[in-house]
């Protein structure tokens, strides 16, 4: 049951309460909708959030393995923005070392990595005058 008070009504005294007047309990406010339609729009809110958050940690471990460094040795189709690598050809002179070609293609950083790649893709085999051999990056 529910009352309600009119704030215009004298007080008859210390301690006395204001007129109520019963109103009918099954009178509600329209706007409102009842407990069990709030229950169930919670239910499915949160039904949905579960989910759309079960497909977005799915897409992001199944991105996990696609992944591709930038500077890597991809097509051009993977990477649209890139230019091309075009590739790098040298002919060996007389006096040349493998560390000597490197620097003069990289002056600058560690050239370590790529002397050892070239020593790995000759598998051993010495420099000779008039070789050609690819400086490309892997």
């Amino acid at each position: 049951m529910a009352a309600i008070a009119y704030p215009g009504v004298k007080c008859l005294g210390p301690g006395a309460r204001p007129a109520l007047r019963l109103v009918h309990p099954q009178v509600r406010s329209p706007r409102l909708p009842s407990p069990g339609v709030v229950r169930r729009r919670r239910q499915l809110a949160a039904v949905l959030l579960g989910l759309l958050l079960a497909v977005a940690v799915g897409w992001a471990i199944g991105r996990l393995g696609t992944e591709r460094p930038l500077a890597g040795a991809g097509s051009a189709s993977a990477h649209p923005l890139l230019p091309p690598v075009a590739a790098q050809a040298y002919v060996v002179q007389p006096g040349d070392t493998l560390w000597s070609i490197t620097r003069a293609f990289h002056p600058d950083g560690d050239i370590r990595p790529m002397v050892a790649r070239l020593l790995a893709s000759r598998h051993g085999r010495p420099l000779q005058a008039g070789e050609q051999i690819d400086l490309s990056p892997p």
